[in-house]
């Protein structure tokens, strides 16, 4: 699962710069994965192994090539998917990560834990910076319907952001 654009990449170097993304691609796939770190860190590595066989795209840079690498295994979508959702009792941002959708989830992590921009963000993901806004809106609202619900704020500080 490589973009199309990307060539062969030389040893040395380039492998050492795709490395050291490890903890940060780690970090955001153990929220991806709400929790599950041996599942997490499994998917971190086909990523990271994945992104050190080939060169970066150009307009990419190495730490939005790799979570793109990572969202677009298609073995890691399937297991965030089969995830089981938590009971709707359940007010922990944990639990409200695991009933939002695969790319609102990655969207919400990418801005809130991760602290990107927009258009990082749109980069990482592979899609347009109106995507990304609509995206966080929506998660947005249904973090606020449940705040409204129980009269709690979610805490939104939990998120990763090493």
């Amino acid at each position: 699962m490589t973009n199309r654009n990307s060539v062969p990449a030389q040893a040395g170097s380039f492998t050492k710069e795709v490395k050291a993304y490890i903890p940060y691609v780690r970090a955001f796939l153990r929220a991806m994965y709400v929790g599950d770190q041996e599942r997490a860190d499994i998917a971190a590595q086909r990523a990271i192994t994945t992104a050190s066989k080939y060169e970066i795209p150009e307009g990419k840079t190495v730490e939005h090539w790799v979570i793109n690498i990572a969202l677009s295994d298609r073995q890691t979508r399937r297991e965030v998917l089969s995830i089981p959702q938590e009971d709707e009792s359940d007010r922990s941002l944990r639990a409200m990560l695991s009933r939002v959708p695969f790319e609102q989830r990655a969207t919400l992590i990418l801005r809130e834990g991760k602290r990107l921009s927009y258009d990082e963000i749109a980069l990482s993901l592979g899609c347009a910076v109106g995507t990304v806004k609509s995206r966080l809106n929506r998660v947005r609202a249904a973090m606020i319907a449940e705040e409204n619900l129980h009269g709690e704020l979610l805490p939104l500080a939990e998120l990763p952001v090493s």
